[in-house]
Order: C-alpha cells, then structure tokens, then sequence
C-alpha cells in the first residue's frame, strides 16, 4: 500500500511540456502503425492504454471518477453493437472503475471512519442494508433449482451499494453535486438529440444490423414497420424511461433558476422529451407526468408551479386530441392513455391474476432469477422459468415474496420522504428544488415500475443511486461547501484531489 501511494504521488509532479508532447507523439505513430499493421491488436493495445489510463484516474480522484464511469455507463451499450462484440461483458468495466475508485481510497488513506458512520446513520442506508440482508437469505431459498441467479444478484448488490457509498462520500460539497448534474445534463441532451437524429435519417448500418440479428430484438423494437428509438443505450424502453425521468429532473431544477441559466435547461429538456416519445415507450410518458405531478403536489403554494402545471395540462389535452393520425409517434403516444383498452395492458392483467395465487403461497419468493428467460438459464424447470413478470413489482414478489415487495416498497417510502423532507428543511432555495427534482424522478422510476421493468440497466443506476445519495446528503444537516465558489468543482474534476 505504501509503494503504491509513494507511486500515485510521483504522479502528481509535473514535467516539463515537451515530455508530454513527445511521449504523445511516439504513442501516436506506434499505435497507428500497429493499428495499419494488424486492426484487431491496435486496437486492443488502445483500449488498453485508455482502460489502465482512466483506472489512474479514478484511483487519484474519485469524482472523476465517478463522472467517467457515469460517462461510459451511458455509451458502454454501443460496444455490443461492433462486429464481433455482441457478448463483450460491458458492466464488468463499470465494476473495474468502481473498485478502482475504492482501492485509491485505500491507497491514499482517505479518513472514511466519519462519513460511515454519517451514511450508516440515514434511514436510506438502513432500509438498503437491511434489503441487502434478505436478499443475502435468499441464498437458503430451498425453491431455487441452482445458486447461479443468486451470485448474480448478489454482485448487482454489492456494486450498486458501492457506488451508492461513493457518491454519499463525493456529494459532501454542494459544488460537487452542482458539477455531477451539470455533466449529466449535457450527456443527455446529447442522448435526446441522438435519438432525434435517428427518428429524421432512421437508423445507421451496424445500428440497424443489431436490431435484425435477433428475432425477439427485432420484434420488440419494430413495431408496426416502425423502429423505436434507442440512441446510445441498449433498448428503447431503458432510454424512453431514462429521457423522461432526466427530463422532468431538470424541469423542476428550472423553476428556480432564472434568465439564461432557466432557459438553457428547458431548452435541453425539448430533445429529451422527444427521445423519450420517439423511443415508443409509452410508460415514459406516463413517467414524465407522474414526475411532474409529484412536484406541483409539492410546491402548489408557488405562482411558478401553478404556471407549469396548467401549461402541461393544456399541451397534454392538445397532443390527445389534435387531428392529426399520421403521425406513428403521436399515435403511440396516445396509446399510453388508453388503460383498459389497450390488449397488451389486459394481458398483463391476467397473468398478474393468475399468477397471485403462488404469491400468496410462498411468502419468501420461488428464488432470485427464477422468472422469465434468466428463469431457463439458471433456474430450468422451475415452476416460474419463462413466466412474463413485465414490472419490477411482479417481479420482486415472485422472486423474494410478499416480504420482499413489502421492504422494496417500505425503500421507496423511505426515499421519497428523504425528499420531502430535504425539500421543507433546507433553507437554501436551490438546495430544496434539487430535493424535489430527485424525488420527482424518482418518483417516476417508482410509477414506471408498475408497467416496467425499469431499473438495473447500467445506465438507470449512474443516475438512480447518485441521486439517492444526494437526496440523503440534502436531508442532514449541511456544514457548507470547502469551496470558494461552485465553478471549483469543475476545476477538480481533473485535478488530484489529497486525502
């Protein structure tokens, strides 16, 4: 540990610009000409260079870390879509990035006896920790046919709790959570506009190549001779659900911003709200407007939510009733308010009926990956293998029982009154509407959960866990901000920061 300290540190010392600009300069034409050469190993040596290279990163700095890693969450699904890298393990590069943070913790000593102690103490914590615990016994589930289904769950634990931790640590300074949002702002917009682009040229060769390899992917995403859109994320339903909810956090954290600053995030709102249509996820739009239902409920005193919440009723009101059917998007949009009368919600319907009766009969849930097509892979002749869960809900019931669902509901109880009360106890007006904009997004998970699978994609959780974390950290009390001025915490995203 100390030698590698001692190493990290040499980092640190600057050498003149010229060695820069040479070592620069050989890696260039060396990895061009074995790129020329042989592709595949230029390649590799590449994503070598640049793997071991953002490793460093994330050790010396964990907010740049954290950052490149919600980075490369949001783009990692264009990876499967290379030739040849359909089964390339994207999320275990996240995980990398995560433990590399951690290890820099170790390495340069950092005093993290406080901060857990702090994180231990908050109500969220407890009701993670203690759903990580039942989660833990399910490995004595005696339903389950095979452990496999429960190792995977159990890693998703770990290192969605890890970075769960991180962010709380990073987000002690209200700068550095000004910086994480302002990154996730301009990485969305830049999602939004992609996805825009691909409504108006349709989709590019290798996009439309991945869509067609599989038959259950093409019919998913090919609806009626029409693709859903995905940008760069791995399916329409994770970026029409993504879209929306970042959609409506920024919304709410523009109403209390005003001149340029208010309109610049309403304006990157508009690509967003249309990705999320474009997708052809109609849960999205029922996200959106269950997000901004919970924040007028939240802040009708205020003149400005009174404003927002009669302008989306009347853009809502005309978008449902405007004469215009030629329109795919608008058409599949109108479809998410249909309720009884659409087919594919009477299906789930009756399966949610027909399958309670085992609910109710097994209180502790037929095992973990039990259900659906992960049910044939690790779980084969189980009685749920290949059952059609379609929510989060449904699904949690069937896999850890009705005491499962209860502490996943009894979570989001918690979580959304860190938000109520991180919006009434803050004084500090900007403080209280990032309070409410996280529960408003949060909130829309929760409700898209019902029609949804909706989290556990990588790109779901660099942004539903940090959020968490701010929530929680808005909740206790605040000692202020080590910086001089918010634009600090762009400067130390890429610098070191000491221990």
């Amino acid at each position: 540990m100390e030698s590698g300290r001692i190493y990290l540190e040499s980092l640190q010392h600057k050498e003149p610009k010229w060695v820069h600009i040479l070592v620069a300069i050989i890696l260039a034409l060396g990895l061009g000409y074995l790129t020329a050469v042989q592709l595949l190993a230029g390649l590799g040596v590449t994503i070598c260079i640049i793997g071991i290279t953002l490793m460093v990163v994330c050790i010396l700095n964990p907010y740049a870390g954290i950052v490149i890693n919600m980075v490369y969450c949001m783009f990692s699904a264009v990876l499967n879509r290379l030739p040849g890298m359909d089964t390339f393990p994207v999320g275990i590069l996240s995980d990398l990035l995560i433990l590399a943070i951690l290890l820099g913790y170790f390495i340069r000593r950092v005093p993290l006896k406080d901060t857990i102690n702090q994180w231990m103490k908050s109500p969220v914590t407890i009701a993670f920790l203690l759903m990580g615990a039942y989660i833990t016994l399910q490995a004595g589930n005696w339903e389950q046919k095979s452990l496999g289904g429960w190792g995977q769950t159990i890693r998703k634990v770990i290192d969605t709790y890890m970075l769960y931790f991180i962010a709380y640590d990073i987000f002690r300074d209200k700068a550095r959570i000004k910086g994480y949002i302002n990154v996730l702002f301009w990485v969305c917009v830049f999602l939004g506009l992609y996805g825009c682009v691909q409504q108006a040229v349709g989709l590019f060769g290798f996009e439309r190549n991945w869509v067609m390899a599989e038959d259950q992917r093409f019919a998913l995403i090919c609806i009626n001779g029409e693709f859903r859109k995905f940008s760069f994320l791995s399916g329409p339903t994770v970026y029409g659900l993504l879209m929306s909810g970042t959609a409506t956090f920024y919304l709410v954290l523009s109403m209390q911003q005003k001149g340029w600053e208010a309109w610049k995030l309403r304006l990157g709102c508009i690509p967003m709200i249309l990705g999320g249509v474009y997708s052809g996820t109609r849960t999205s739009n029922l996200m959106l407007i269950a997000g901004l239902c919970y924040f007028v409920l939240l802040t009708f005193n205020k003149k400005g939510t009174r404003i927002l919440a009669l302008a989306s009723a009347a853009i809502l009101v005309l978008l449902l009733y405007l004469p215009i059917y030629s329109n795919y998007a608008l058409n599949r949009f109108r479809t998410s308010f249909q309720g009884s009368h659409d087919e594919s919600y009477l299906v789930r319907e009756r399966n949610r009926a027909y399958i309670q009766p085992y609910i109710w009969a097994h209180p502790f849930g037929g095992g973990l990956y039990t259900t659906g097509t992960h049910g044939f892979d690790y779980n084969p002749g189980h009685y749920l293998a290949g059952f059609p869960t379609d929510n989060d809900y449904l699904k949690k019931a069937l896999e850890t029982g009705w005491i499962g669902l209860i502490l996943v509901l009894w979570l989001y109880f918690i979580i959304m009154r860190s938000s109520i009360r991180g919006y009434f106890r803050n004084k500090d007006p900007q403080e209280k509407y990032r309070a409410a904009a996280c529960g408003a997004l949060l909130f829309g998970y929760f409700v898209a959960s019902y029609t949804q699978e909706a989290l556990g994609d990588l790109s779901d959780i660099v942004v539903y866990y940090p959020l968490i974390a701010i929530l929680v950290r808005l909740e206790q009390p605040v000692n202020g901000s080590k910086y001089k001025n918010e634009n600090d915490a762009q400067i130390e995203l890429f610098s070191t920061v000491q221990p």
